[in-house]
C-alpha cells in the first residue's frame, strides 16, 4: 500500500502540471563499447583458490526522447545476463553455449517530468539510473553503478542544496507484501569546490525473501556468509546511511565516505556494521588522471546484492584493501583505463590477499 500511495501522488503531480505546449523533438542517442582484459589471483575464493584470466565485452546503446519542456522518456539496451544486474559484461567463451550469441536486454525504460510550474523539481518513474551522489574517486561501494532500480524518485535542486526521495520495488509478490527499498538523499556545497551528501537506504520489509536469490557475497546469513547454505535468513536488517564528502584543489580531488548499517545485528559478535573509504585523484592533463582509494567495508555494512562486483573472489562486503588506477585519453571519446585491486576477506583471520588487474579499452559515441 505504501508504494501505491507514492505512485498515486506522483501521477497527480504530473497531471496537475501537464501542459503539452512545446513542440516534440527527435531522439538523442548515445552509447559505448568496452573491451576488457582481466587477470585475477583468488586465494579466498569460496569454491577453490584459483588464478583466472578472461577477456570481456560490454555494449550499451540508448537514448531519450523529448516530448516537450516537461516530459521525456528514455530507454537503453545492454549486453550481459539480465538476471545479474551488477554486470553488463560478456565473457569470451562464457557459459555453456559454446560460441552462442550474447544476451541483450533493456536495463532502462523510464519517464521523467520536470514541471515548469515548480522550477528545480523533477520526477522519474520506471527503470532508471540511481540518481544519488557518487564518490568521485571510486563510487560503487554501496550501490553498483550498473544496477538500475525500478520504482519512482522525486527530487529538487535549489542553489547549493538538493534532495531526493524514492521507493524502489525489489520484488513484486503475487500474494503478500512487495519487497521494497526506501531511499533518500540530501546534498550540499557548503563552500566553493566542496560537496557533501548524506544518503539513506532502508530495506524495510521482506528482505529475507531475497536470501539466495541475489548474486553477491559477504553478508552474514544464518549459517555463515550468504554464499553458503542457510535457513533463508540474514543475520542483520539493512538500514544503511552513507555519507560522502569531496574537495577539489586545482588538479587534486580528495574524497572520503563513511557507511553505517543502523539495522545490523550487533548482538552477533561476527557482525561488522560500518565501513569507510578514503582516496584521491590527480588530473595529469585533460582526460588523463591517476587515482587511489583505501577502503575497509564491514560484512554487514552494505547489502551485498547491489554493491560493487569489481573485486576478486566476489567480495562485495566484508573486505579491506586498495584500488589504484590510471585513465588515459588516447583520442576523442576513446580512453584506456588500467587499474588494479589488492584486497583481503574479513571472514578469514590473517587471510591471504587477493589481486586483480584490469585493462579497459572504452569507446563512446
Amino acid at each position: 500500500m505504501k508504494y501505491q500511495s507514492i505512485t498515486f501522488f506522483a501521477l497527480a503531480l504530473m497531471a496537475f502540471g501537464l501542459t503539452g505546449q512545446a513542440k516534440a523533438q527527435d531522439w538523442d542517442w548515445s552509447g559505448d563499447f568496452r573491451f576488457r582484459l582481466e587477470s585475477s589471483n583468488e586465494l579466498n575464493n569460496t569454491v577453490t583458490p584459483r588464478d583466472r584470466h578472461r577477456d570481456r565485452l560490454r555494449f550499451r546503446f540508448g537514448g531519450t526522447y523529448t516530448f516537450n519542456e516537461e516530459f521525456k522518456i528514455g530507454s537503453r539496451l545492454i549486453t550481459g545476463n539480465a538476471d545479474v544486474p551488477t554486470s553488463p559484461h560478456e565473457d569470451f567463451g562464457g557459459g555453456d553455449d559454446f560460441l552462442g550469441s550474447f544476451e541483450v536486454s533493456l536495463d532502462r525504460l523510464y519517464m521523467s517530468y520536470t514541471p515548469k510550474w515548480s522550477q528545480g523539481t523533477w520526477l522519474q518513474v520506471g527503470k532508471f539510473n540511481h540518481p544519488f551522489t557518487k564518490n568521485p574517486v571510486y563510487s560503487p561501494t554501496v550501490w553498483d553503478r550498473d544496477v538500475q532500480p525500478e520504482g519512482l524518485v522525486i527530487g529538487r535542486k535549489e542553489s547549493n542544496f538538493s534532495w531526493t526521495i524514492g521507493e524502489y520495488v525489489l520484488d513484486e509478490a503475487s500474494s503478500g507484501s512487495e519487497t521494497l527499498l526506501t531511499v533518500a538523499e540530501i546534498r550540499a556545497s557548503p563552500i566553493s569546490n566542496a560537496n557533501v551528501s548524506l544518503a539513506f537506504y532502508d530495506y524495510g520489509n521482506n528482505i529475507d525473501a531475497m536470501y539466495d536469490q541475489v548474486t553477491g557475497s559477504g553478508n552474514l546469513g544464518s549459517e555463515g556468509p550468504t554464499t553458503e547454505p542457510g535457513d533463508g535468513n540474514y543475520v542483520s536488517d539493512y538500514t544503511i546511511v552513507n555519507a560522502i564528502a569531496s574537495y577539489q584543489m586545482n588538479e587534486l580531488m580528495l574524497a572520503g565516505e563513511y557507511i553505517k548499517n543502523l539495522g545490523a545485528n550487533t548482538d552477533n559478535a561476527d557482525v561488522e556494521d560500518s565501513g569507510f573509504g578514503l582516496g584521491f585523484s590527480y588530473q595529469l592533463m585533460p582526460g588523463n588522471k591517476v587515482y587511489y582509494q583505501y577502503s575497509d567495508i564491514g560484512n554487514d555494512a552494505v547489502f551485498a546484492g547491489f554493491a560493487q562486483d569489481d573485486l576478486p573472489s566476489d567480495l562485495r562486503s566484508g573486505w579491506a584493501g586498495q584500488i589504484i588506477g590510471l585513465k588515459k585519453k588516447i583520442a576523442d571519446n576513446i580512453q584506456l583505463h588500467f587499474w588494479g585491486m589488492a584486497v583481503t576477506n574479513s571472514a578469514y583471520d590473517d587471510g591471504e590477499t587477493d589481486y586483480r588487474i584490469r585493462l579497459d579499452f572504452d569507446l563512446k559515441f
